[in-house]
């Protein structure tokens, strides 16, 4: 899950942000790249808040970038 000290990551950046950052930390200790999954976290769409508007999107480009 895309979560850190600061909170759940809500942006396309800080969900690539926390999932680059477990990643190296987890690799670091010796755990195998191949075995890491990431959730980076949907948020709630279609509610109708104007804040919410993106979160979708911001989801589906995260895991475009996770990915690579």
């Amino acid at each position: 899950m895309a979560f850190d000290e600061v909170g759940q990551a809500d942006t396309k950046d800080r969900k690539v942000e926390i999932c680059e950052r477990a990643y190296k930390l987890l690799v670091g200790i010796g755990f195998p790249p191949e075995d890491i999954i990431f959730d980076p976290n949907v948020f709630a769409v279609a509610t109708g808040i104007e804040e919410h508007d993106n979160y979708g999107v911001d989801f589906i480009e995260a895991c475009r970038e996770i990915k690579a």
